[in-house]
C-alpha cells in the first residue's frame, strides 16, 4: 500500500523527520514500520528505546542475511 504521509520521501527529509521525532517523543508505539526510500518494496522497522515496552523486545534471527559485496 502507499505511504499515508505526503512528502515522506522528499529531501531534505523534514516531513519524515518531523513525524519520526513526534512519534518518538509521544511514545505512540514501541515499533514503527516505515517504507524504505532505497528499496521501495521493502520496509524498515524503527524501535523506540524511550517506550515503556522497549525492554520486552527480543532479537532473533530466523534466517541468515547475505550481503552482496558490492554494497
Amino acid at each position: 500500500s502507499q505511504p499515508s504521509l505526503p512528502g515522506w520521501d522528499t529531501m531534505p527529509a523534514t516531513v519524515s523527520k518531523g513525524f519520526g521525532e513526534t512519534w518518538c517523543l509521544e511514545r505512540r508505539s514501541v515499533m514503527l514500520l516505515v517504507p524504505s526510500v532505497v528499496a521501495r518494496l521493502d520496509c524498515n522497522v524503527l524501535i523506540n528505546p524511550a517506550h515503556p515496552e522497549f525492554s520486552r523486545i527480543q532479537a532473533s534471527l530466523h534466517q541468515p542475511v547475505y550481503w552482496d559485496r558490492r554494497l
